[in-house]
């Protein structure tokens, strides 16, 4: 994995993206949602971090060689619907 200055220019606005939602989105809204369910004393982070499975929605053929832990799961395709069949004048 060799990224050019442009892919690391993006990562990095992507990064800076992720820190501002966490900063103005998440923080705001999860802790009351958390305290209302589960107690003033748990942290959301800290449910999180204790997930025991992850179910992950992507496939791990388009993805880059990496490690997993053993409690990802890979679930791509679940949100796919039956095929339908083509319309006349697209199979002639």
């Amino acid at each position: 994995d060799k990224m050019t200055f442009m892919q690391r220019v993006k990562n990095i606005i992507y990064y800076v993206f992720t820190c501002l939602q966490i900063l103005y989105i998440t923080e705001p809204n999860y802790p009351p949602f958390v305290h209302r369910y589960f107690g003033s004393d748990v942290h959301y982070m800290e449910l999180f971090q204790a997930a025991d499975i992850w179910l992950m929605r992507n496939d791990f053929t388009f993805e880059f060689p990496r490690p997993t832990m053993p409690n990802i799961v890979y679930m791509a395709g679940f949100q796919c619907k039956p095929s339908k069949p083509l319309p006349k004048e697209l199979e002639d």
